[in-house]
């Protein structure tokens, strides 16, 4: 029970936070398919320069929630189950929202939280006789527009219990895909995998061929899933085994360090599947349907990552692969400023982008330019650099492949990045515009007036006042439009067109700061 003395702290620390607000964020919080309020919700506050610093409050009876703050740009969110949606989110699962901007003559105290309610996916997979498969690997992978590209991205992994049943959740709505990969209880790993103990004796060298929803061995013939928001789904699986091949995985160094070999397979829509994944302290075999895959082992020593990989293709009795693991090399590189440029006074840093998933790594320049990635994972990369009132122009990699703006980096690469840092940026913000009434969480695009790389593409979600702002936007041509599609492939020149033609040319000098009022695509103004 509280005491007395902590009770008057706690209000006197709340009347402190309402005497200091000039603004109020309130507003209730509904479900998005009934619109029915909802309690006890956790709802968040945070000062978009200062994410960490939340505040939170739980929604009533009523689903209604206020926080009295100064005026401000703010992120509000909503927490169930360790799951967060921003305000504004109408893409489920995508982070995508608007910013409440709290301040003289704008209503942020009538809010309309819609929060979409998480579901699950699940099943069961069995094999030929109609018994369960334990320890089959059940990967989910989702369909998505992230930065304005369509990916198909892995969500989570799980493994099947003895029962066979795997379950996902809670799971924001969307459009997921399913693969799964398993070995036959009755073969040497699938007895190890249940008893924990070699066989005395070798049985069946079978495995059982990878499925994908909705049971087919075909990825390319893969099929989504479509989950509604609190929707559950269901997916079973029935998997057939096939004549195996023995593939030995051999790893040399690091000697007594465990290792993580994993056995990669083309997936859905070109991500990555895992046939096997085990750690080993020494040699592996598995067994596995013939074909092609990519063998990988990791470790870690030292607070030093190692790695080695190789693609084989199995075919026969038996296959042997040798693995020697090194260090994953660092790549450096040095961000080139045009002369008579001073360096910027903010923190600049560089970004390397994967193309297959979109993950980013970040890194600080220094102030002689340079800049480190201790442990870059190998694949293809964009890269880029920002600070505020700079922009990098592309650049050059040095000892890796290079194909336009994309650089391959390999376990055995020794890449050096030279970075073309510019000051010829601008900026542009505005309002988007359904008559008089500025409008709220529409996407606005600026594309280059001429088709470039996807880099130079940006996609603004309007913010709670119908406002938009682009920041270290290259100096040059562009076509500005708005248009209620959130989802939209505004990277995809091709996705873009038909709203190309309506489109406002825009020219972004350098050290510009433009300001326009656009209208809303399909209202009148606008195509």
């Amino acid at each position: 029970m509280m005491k007395a003395g902590q009770l008057a702290i706690l209000l006197a620390a709340t009347a402190g936070m309402a005497a200091a607000g000039s603004a109020r964020i309130a507003g209730v919080v509904v479900d998005s398919e009934s619109g029915a309020p909802l309690a006890h919700v956790r709802v968040l506050l945070a000062p978009e320069e200062r994410l960490n610093n939340e505040r939170f409050v739980f929604t009533d009876a009523a689903g209604r929630f206020a926080f009295d703050i100064a005026d401000g740009h703010y992120r509000l969110m909503t927490e169930v189950q360790g799951a967060r949606q921003n305000f504004g989110e109408r893409v489920p699962g995508t982070g995508l929202g608007c910013s409440i901007i709290a301040g003289p003559g704008l209503d942020t105290a009538n809010l309309v939280f819609r929060r979409y309610a998480l579901g699950a996916i699940g099943g069961r997979v069995v094999d030929e006789a109609g018994e369960p498969v334990e320890a089959a690997l059940v990967q989910l992978l989702r369909y998505m527009v992230m930065a304005g590209r369509k990916r198909v991205v892995t969500a989570q992994w799980a493994w099947t219990n003895d029962l066979g049943e795997y379950r996902f959740g809670p799971l924001p709505a969307g459009a997921y895909f399913l693969a799964v990969s398993g070995h036959p209880w009755y073969t040497q790993e699938g007895v190890r995998a249940r008893v924990g103990a070699n066989p005395s004796e070798l049985p069946r060298r079978v495995a059982f061929v990878p499925q994908y929803f909705p049971n087919t061995t075909d990825p390319t013939r893969a099929g989504a899933i479509v989950l509604n928001p609190g929707g559950e789904a269901r997916a079973d699986f029935a998997l057939t085994p096939t004549p195996a091949v023995a593939l030995r995985v051999h790893c040399e160094g690091l000697e007594g360090t465990q290792k993580l070999v994993s056995l990669i397979r083309d997936g859905i829509r070109g991500t990555e599947a895992f046939e096997r994944q085990q750690h080993v302290n020494g040699d592996v075999e598995f067994h596995v349907p013939p074909g092609h895959y990519l063998v990988r082992a990791t470790a870690t020593s030292a607070n030093t990552d190692y790695s080695a990989s190789q693609p084989i293709d199995a075919e026969g009795g038996e296959t042997e692969v040798r693995l020697t693991l090194r260090q994953v090399p660092a790549v450096a590189g040095v961000v080139e400023f045009p002369e008579g440029v001073p360096r910027p006074s903010s923190t600049m840093l560089v970004h390397a982008i994967r193309e297959d998933n979109g993950r980013t790594f970040g890194t600080v320049v220094h102030a002689d330019g340079s800049f480190l990635f201790p442990s870059l994972p190998a694949g293809k990369y964009r890269v880029t650099a920002t600070a505020t009132g700079y922009l990098s122009t592309g650049f050059r990699a040095e000892g890796a492949e290079q194909k336009g703006e994309v650089v391959d980096l390999s376990e055995e690469t020794n890449a050096r990045l030279r970075v073309f840092a510019s000051i010829q940026v601008g900026r542009l913000k505005g309002f988007v515009m359904n008559g008089e009434r500025a409008v709220a969480g529409v996407m606005v695009v600026l594309a280059p007036k001429e088709a470039a790389d996807l880099m130079e593409y940006r996609g603004f979600q309007t913010d709670s006042d119908g406002s938009f702002d682009y920041q270290n936007v290259r100096a040059g041509e562009y076509l500005l439009f708005a248009v209620d599609q959130p989802g939209l492939e505004y990277t995809n020149r091709e996705a873009i067109r038909p709203f190309l033609a309506g489109a406002r040319g825009i020219i972004i000098g350098p050290g510009t700061a433009g300001t326009e009022r656009i209208p809303l695509a399909g209202t009148g103004g606008a195509p």
